[in-house]
Formats: structure tokens, sequence, C-alpha cells
């Protein structure tokens, strides 16, 4: 019923064609919600009742005189408490979201009604500055056997098929199934002597990501993590947090799930879905490779003629021989980069440093009618990254661009401080918000249409002629970009430039100075003996070479167990084991625990083709142990064989 002095119908709804507003006059909104079927408190934020309509008399029996003043959570059955106190905490962290849960209040018989409940947080509105409770009656609540109910929940929780665990606040574990355990390999006394989750984390930094995200959020959903295993393995899980009281602190609920082999089948998914894009432009890889292992074949086999007619080999030709050679390692390069095995060393870097250093580089490298303007801040933040990986990619990048300039041009490369927001990060895919260090290459060539940039970073596509280019830049620098936790931006038009922005997130940290390259070190030999274990013959032939014409004794074998013969049945003392990784019979990682279990700490350097990354994939842990990626520089492989030594 309206009240006293409200007349006539409610006004119409507005025309929608003439845009016009109109309002309900406030006394008849508050006629409409004192005389509501359902129940409506306001409460404030500590749920003091302020005002109650008519219709909480029939649901709790109380009139609303009776009820302002009063707090919400008395009325709950006492089981209920944590509950109510939780989600209320829920509203007023959200607010605006509805939050809806059952609850059983007690009713002024003393008896009690399950109710339906929906929390509205309106304190930000200056005009209402209150939380809006919406009671209605629920399903009747039949009478309950705590005891039965108990063992119902800790059936529940013990034999869940995910992790799960209360923890508190400083990360103690007070309770937990065995399904957390499981992926570790972890015993329940493992678990109670460890004592605090801390210690489970294979990364401090993914602990201090996740209760950031805690505190920020009030709950964590499924965020990923990575745990160690009892026996120093990891796994990765995904973490999900919820705040609970739990005999009588606050407390974290874990739910744990073990994603590893959920990882692994998408690894080995995304790894098939590049070889089959590699598939597409074999032809292309095989002619440029064909390209230079003819002028290599031609070169070399000029100079075995000269040396047969005794007369000098014209270093030109083995000037060109090497070029020839460095172009296949620098196309195998690109391949590694863009399957992503390439292994990196991510190091505090300054790339305004590294921008700098390379400028002189690319003026050597780029057509004199390309201008270069360098822009690095002296000053700008330091990142996470591998120097030499990104060199490779802003090399990539030039080389693209002038090759967009056919008829010259400005090529610009910038360092510069940038900001992410959230508005930001919403509308680009991949970037996160935060500090970052922006590097941008930017052309004045010819630019992209909208589908080539919608292209323009998938695997093997390309726009130049074939010989012309394999199509795996831009694929290997968004790879390369990925694995330093990066982010590419391309922006560019047809007919006006392009400019690629490479974002990395900023660290609290002083950057390192960059090393000295090994070729700029003294080359010295020595008189140790060393085991050389490479199955590949011509390859084991020439560094037997090499090793023994700077002085060292040198064994061959060509396996690992030829190795392992060789290394118990060998007379005197070896000093250092050189060995590929992969190897028919027995690998170098196999050899090295073999080594490492029958005779004790043994002195290793590891070379092979693939990343280093793939060394610790095939067990080897040491990250102690110097590794020199293939092909190698001469003078690099002896540094690297001294330092070895010398460790």
């Amino acid at each position: 019923m309206p009240e006293s002095g409200v007349t006539g119908p409610p006004p119409s709804p507005p025309d929608p064609r003439d845009g016009s507003h109109w309002h309900w006059p406030a006394h008849a909104l508050g006629a409409l919600v004192h005389d509501a079927d359902e129940g409506m408190v306001l409460v404030d934020e500590q749920a003091r009742i302020l005002y109650a309509n008519a219709a909480c008399e029939r649901i709790l029996g109380y009139p609303p005189t009776e009820l302002v003043g009063r707090i919400g959570f008395d009325f709950c059955r006492p089981e209920h408490l944590p509950l109510a106190h939780e989600e209320f905490n829920r509203s007023l962290t959200f607010p605006g979201a509805p939050v809806t849960f059952d609850v059983d209040a007690r009713h002024r018989d003393s008896t009690f009604r399950r109710l339906a409940v929906k929390l509205v947080n309106r304190l930000p509105t200056p005009e209402v500055a209150s939380v809006l409770v919406h009671v209605r009656e629920a399903t009747p609540v039949p009478p309950r056997d705590a005891e039965h109910d108990a063992d119902q929940y800790r059936a529940l929780f013990y034999h869940a098929p995910v992790g799960l665990g209360i923890a508190d606040l400083d990360g103690t574990l007070l309770v937990f199934n065995d399904a957390i355990l499981e992926p570790g390999g972890y015993t329940r006394d493992d678990i109670l002597r460890i004592g605090n989750v801390a210690a489970l984390y294979s990364d401090p930094t993914d602990r201090a990501r996740v209760l950031g995200l805690a505190r920020e959020r009030g709950f964590v959903w499924r965020e990923g993590v990575r745990f160690r295993r009892k026996d120093g393995t990891h796994y990765d899980a995904l973490l999900s947090l919820t705040p609970v009281r739990f005999e009588g602190r606050q407390c974290w609920y874990a739910v744990v799930e073990d994603v590893t082999e959920l990882r692994a089948l998408e690894g080995q998914l995304r790894q098939a879905q590049k070889m089959e894009e590699i598939g597409r432009i074999t032809g292309g890889i095989a002619h440029d490779f064909n390209n230079l292992l003819s002028v290599i074949l031609l070169f070399s086999q000029a100079a075995k003629r000269t040396v047969d007619a005794g007369a000098p080999v014209d270093r030109a030709d083995l000037d060109s021989i090497e070029e020839a050679a460095r172009s296949a390692a620098a196309m195998t390069a690109h391949l590694l980069g863009f399957s992503r095995q390439a292994d990196l060393a991510l190091v505090p870097t300054d790339l305004a440093g590294v921008v700098r250093s390379l400028a002189t580089m690319l003026r050597h490298a780029l057509s004199e009618d390309v201008a270069i303007e360098v822009a690095a801040d002296e000053l700008v933040a330091t990142v996470r990254a591998d120097p030499r990986a990104v060199k490779q990619m802003l090399l990539n990048l030039a080389t693209n661009a002038r090759d967009a300039m056919p008829n010259g041009g400005t090529l610009r490369i910038a360092v510069a401080e940038a900001t992410l927001d959230e508005a930001y990060v919403a509308g680009h895919p991949g970037a996160r918000a935060g500090d970052h260090v922006r590097v941008s290459v930017a052309d004045t060539g010819m630019g992209m249409d909208e589908e080539t940039r919608r292209h323009a970073f998938e695997p093997f596509f390309t726009t130049k002629p074939p010989g012309k280019g394999t199509g795996l830049g831009l694929a290997m620098v968004y790879g390369l970009t990925k694995q330093q936790h990066g982010f590419v931006e391309l922006v560019s038009a047809d007919g006006r430039g392009t400019a690629v922005n490479l974002y990395f997130p900023a660290v609290p940290e002083a950057a390192q100075p960059p090393p000295r390259p090994l070729s700029k070190e003294l080359v010295r030999g020595g008189s140790e003996t060393i085991l050389l274990v490479e199955d590949d013959a011509p390859l084991r032939r020439s560094a037997q070479r090499v090793l023994r014409a700077f002085g060292y004794t040198v064994l061959a074998a060509a396996d690992g167990l030829e190795a392992l013969m060789r290394y118990r049945t060998h007379p005197g003392r070896i000093d250092l084991v050189i060995s590929d990784l992969v190897m028919p019979r027995m690998g170098g990682p196999e050899l090295y625990h073999a080594l490492r279990t029958t005779v004790g700490p043994v002195k290793f350097l590891f070379v092979s083709g693939y990343g280093g990354r793939y060394a610790k994939a095939r067990g080897v842990l040491d990250r102690e142990i110097p590794f020199v990626q293939k092909p190698w520089e001469l003078n690099d492989l002896l540094i690297t064989v001294r330092r070895a030594l010398d460790g």
C-alpha cells in the first residue's frame, strides 16, 4: 500500500526515443522497500543493523524496531558464524558484486530457520553508505547429526583427489590430506618435520608472488607455481588459497593441483605443432644450407688442391669458409630460438648499455643509405635478460628493417622506461601490468598491411622472395622475448613504417657488468690428460688434433660406454672429461652419473649442438658443470677447457 499522501498511479516509463530521464519519488521507493515480500536490511561495515523492513518480522519473528542496533551475526547458528564472517568480508572487499550464501538464523521462538542471504556492498555510495542484505526463507533445516556431519567432512577432505591443506598465516601446515603429499613423494613425517610450506617452493619468488596476490585480492585462484620434490626435482602445480577460520585463528585453505603431466603434454603438443610448421619450409631451409655447404666444400677443396700443388693457401679462401660456417651457425641459432630450446642465462641487465654496445656493429652491418639513430636513456631500470639473446634479437630486427627500406631510410632504436596499466594489459594479450623497460626498433620503410601484420610472428611466414628469408626472424624474437618474461608489440601500417617494441619487466637489482668475451682472453694450453667423448668421428678427430697441438694428452671414445671402459682401464690419471650430450648406447649425462657413482667427483665439460637446457632435462643437475655450444670457436673451446681444469 502507498504511504499517506501518495496518490495516483506511478509515473510512466520514459519514451526510449526521446532520451529523457525520470526518477521515482524517494517516499515511493521507501514504500516499495518497506512493503516488499523479501526481507531487506541495511547494515554498516560492522554488520550493525541500521534498517529492517516489515518482512523481517515474518521471517525472524522480530519487529523491525527490535532489530535495529543489533549485530547481524548474533542471529547466526554458531557453526555458521565462520561462513557468515567470510562472506561478509568478501562483500566488503568487492563493492557492488553480489555475494550469496545460505545460513541458519535463530528465530524469536529459539528455533533455527534456513535463510538464503544475498549481500550487496553499497558502502562507497554516498546516498546509501551501507551493505544491503536481502533475506528470504530457504528449504527448512532438517535435524543434523553433528558427529555424522564431521565424519562426512573428514572423508571428503582426506580422500579428495586433489591436495588439500590448511596453513596458518606464517605458512605452517596444520592439517592436510594424502593427495597433497603424492606429487612430491613426501610422507606425513616429512611434512611435519619440514613444518613450513615456504621450504617446499622451488623458487621463493613464487611464494612472494602468491602471497602478494592473496593480500591484494583476498584470495588466490589456480595460480601457477613450482614445488620441490623430496628427491630434489620439481613439479608444476596450480595453487588456490581461501581465507578461513581454523581452531580460532585466521588461516589459508589451500587447494593444490598437480599439473606436471598436463604441462608436459602441452609442451609436446606445442612442439608437435612447431614441427608441423617446420615441414612447410623444409625446402627453403635446405636451399639456404646447401648454398652455405657449397661455399664450404668449394673453398676447402680448392685449398686442398693448392696444398697438393705445394703452393700457399690463400687466406681469403679460408675466410670465406669461416664466414659460411658462421652463417650456418646463425641459421641454427634462429631455429633454436624459434623452438625455444636455446639456453638463456637471465642476469640483471642494463638494456641501454646493450643497445649502445650494439650500435657500432649495426653501422657496419647495414647499408650506407640507412641512417641509424640510437636513443638510450642513461638511467633506465634493470631487467633480467640474456644480453647475448637481446643482441641477437635486435640484430634480427635491424636486418628486417633494412630489408623493408630498399631505397634507404632511418632506423631508430630507443630504450626507455614504461609503465603498463590494467587498461593497456586488457587490450594486449600476453602483457602484464607494472614497470617495464621498452626497447623500440622502428624503421621508415614500406610497413605492413593488416594481413601481413596478423601473420608477422607466425613461424616461416615471410614476404621476402625465395632464398632471401626463412620467416624465422620475428618468430625467434617472439620466442626469446617470452623466455625472458617479456612482451612483444608490433605497430605498423602499410606505407608508414614499422615499430617492434620489446617490453622487459623491471627488477630492483643492479645490472651486472657485461662478461668479457672468451675469445679475448689469453689462450693457454697444458699437459693434463683429457678423455674426449664424441660420436661424430670427423669432429672427434679435429678436436683431438687441436687439443694435442696445445700440449694435452687426449684419449678418445665414441660413446659413453667406451669412455667408461677407457676411464676404468687407463693406468694414469684423467684430469678432465669432455663429453657430447647425445650419443648412442650411453649419452653424456649417463656417463657423468656413472663416473660419479663408481669413481667419485670428476671434472666434466659438456658440449652439444642442443642448448644447455637439454643437459638439465637429461638429468644433469649440477649447474657448475661448464658447457660449450656447438659449433664452437677454437679459442672459446681452449679457454673453457683451461678454466675447467683450473676450476
